[in-house]
């Protein structure tokens, strides 16, 4: 702005002229030019529609059962094994097949094999212990056993009746005596069965010993007769208790004898090694097969 009365310039804040000295607060201020504001321009917000992926559903795939051809044939393990009617083990087992027994593997199912046998006979296995190889030793025909049986070495057929031959000398054994005093003597059957635990125990009336070795001595003589896969095991268990209770009919004599202060030998007869002896050999026999 400029003074009215000099024209010299001043300032907008200055109230008096810096030239003249006049008075400037009566001066009319020419007013600030007032900014121009621009109107805020609104972009519209731009919506992106959202994309649906579909779900993909997979199909659940269902392994099946895997067929071997009927000619595969595959063997029992050594000592056996269990089988069932359907691929359950939480149900029991329903045969018992014996080792080295062929078998034709028809279909697999997991870990269970769905086999026939050469008589037609169907059922389910672990599949898992079926060997490719028979075991030495295993399933032998009815006829292979004829014709093993026929050959075999003769000295060698005895130990076929060895455990029968056992249970009789048992029997032998239990009749004969067991205690020999001089001219008093016992048998099995007066010898109480108690006394096979106890030496103080005195005869009487009841279970005796004679019992025992009778009962053990017959189960013996059947067994070895029997053509099971179990029989011989039996066999050698009831020889082993035959001749335990002959052992300990000579361990309790022998402290009965030291009691007294006597020799064994002035007491003991030949009954207890009898039985003994039939025991040992019912446990090394070879049963029928």
């Amino acid at each position: 702005m400029n003074c009215p009365r000099c024209a010299s310039p001043s300032g907008p804040d200055d109230r008096f002229c810096t030239a003249c000295g006049m008075s400037l607060e009566q001066v009319t201020r020419p007013a600030a030019p007032i900014p121009q504001t621009m109107p805020a321009q609104t972009v519209p917000a731009q919506t992106v529609p959202a994309q649906t992926v579909p779900a993909q559903t997979v199909p659940a795939q269902t392994v099946p059962a895997q067929t071997v051809p009927a000619q595969t044939t595959m063997y029992v393990p050594a000592g056996g094994m269990s089988a069932w009617a359907t691929p359950n083990g939480s149900l029991p087992a329903v045969a018992r097949l014996v080792a080295g027994t062929p078998l034709h593997v028809v279909q697999s199912q997991g870990g269970w094999a769905h086999v026939q046998a050469a008589n037609g006979w169907t059922g389910w296995v672990d599949g898992r212990y079926l060997t490719a190889v028979a075991p030495a030793g295993g399933f032998v025909s009815a006829s292979a056993t004829a014709a093993r049986a026929a050959t075999a070495a003769p000295g060698q057929e005895w130990l076929r009746y060895l455990a029968a031959a056992g249970a009789v000398l048992a029997v032998l054994g239990a009749l004969l005596p067991w205690i020999d005093a001089g001219g008093a003597s016992e048998n099995a059957f007066g010898t109480p069965a108690a006394f096979l635990v106890d030496f103080k125990t005195t005869a009487g009336d009841g279970f005796n010993v004679g019992f025992v070795v009778l009962a053990l001595a017959a189960a013996t003589a059947a067994l070895s007769f029997v053509k099971e896969p179990w029989a011989p095991m039996a066999v050698r268990v009831a020889g082993i208790v035959l001749a335990a209770v002959g052992l300990l009919f000579v361990v309790q004599l022998f402290r009965l004898a030291s009691f007294f202060d006597v020799s064994l030998s002035d007491l003991i007869g030949v009954g207890a090694f009898l039985v003994i002896a039939g025991g040992v050999a019912a446990a090394f026999a070879r049963p029928a097969t």
